[in-house]
């Protein structure tokens, strides 16, 4: 019985790894590493890393900035003191992305990675006749005093959604 449950957790475990075989391992920080479709093209603007690249109609992103200025001032605060100031920063940070934009069909969620709180974020941009619409998603990490932010948006109105989970799938951080 135990091996009928874990067969089909174990085949979707190894044709993941296989069809992310021709992605690029990138080591983004000392404690973040993901894999890009191919070749990253890699730029600081206003202070933000930005690691970047295109594949089918699709582009993957992860941005990097400080997030919480004074971290080992933060380090010894009490648990539900951090987690407000944490929550707190996700919703401005969440809220000042989404401002700038004309959107819609906005899904925000609280996701973990490992021990690493976060946001998954999942909203439509309205195109113009020039700019079709196109659906984008994040996901948001705040990783010892910076946030990392992950993104893949679609560039046209089709599916990418295997190309969207094998970028988010290979997000690894670890605390060093």
């Amino acid at each position: 019985m135990y091996l009928i449950k874990i067969l089909p957790l174990c085949s979707i475990m190894i044709l993941l790894n296989i069809q992310q075989q021709g992605w690029i391992r990138q080591e983004i920080s000392d404690n973040v590493i993901v894999h890009f479709p191919n070749k990253i093209d890699h730029n600081v603007v206003n202070g933000r890393e930005i690691f970047a690249c295109k594949m089918f109609n699709c582009a993957f992103m992860v941005g990097i900035a400080r997030a919480i200025p004074d971290y080992t001032a933060f380090e010894k605060l009490e648990i539900p003191v951090k987690k407000k100031i944490v929550d707190d920063f996700f919703s401005d940070f969440i809220k000042a992305k989404l401002e700038k934009l004309d959107i819609r069909d906005v899904s925000i969620n609280k996701i973990q990675l490992g021990g690493n709180i976060g946001r998954s974020l999942t909203y439509s941009v309205i195109g113009n006749p020039n700019k079709p619409s196109s659906v984008r998603f994040s996901q948001i990490f705040i990783v010892k005093n910076a946030v990392y932010t992950f993104e893949c948006w679609y560039l046209d109105n089709k599916d990418h959604n295997h190309e969207k989970d094998i970028f988010f799938n290979s997000i690894s951080i670890e605390i060093r």
